[in-house]
């Protein structure tokens, strides 16, 4: 992965609503959700987010 992808990706996850950031930091994602699913663009919207996280742990 270059240098420049990294970074845009690691910038995406400043993002996040902080409660999310909690859980990915305490371990808590749901199963089956990891790291890689926050690499893809995300809503802006903080409660949009907690609904995609909902989504992906039900998937």
């Amino acid at each position: 992965m270059g240098e420049a992808r990294r970074h845009r990706n690691t910038d995406r996850m400043t993002l996040l609503a902080p409660d999310i950031i909690e859980t990915i930091l305490d371990g808590r994602l749901p199963k089956g959700v990891g790291l890689v699913d926050f690499m893809k663009p995300w809503p802006a919207l903080w409660a949009e987010q907690r609904g995609r996280l909902r989504e992906l742990g039900q998937g």
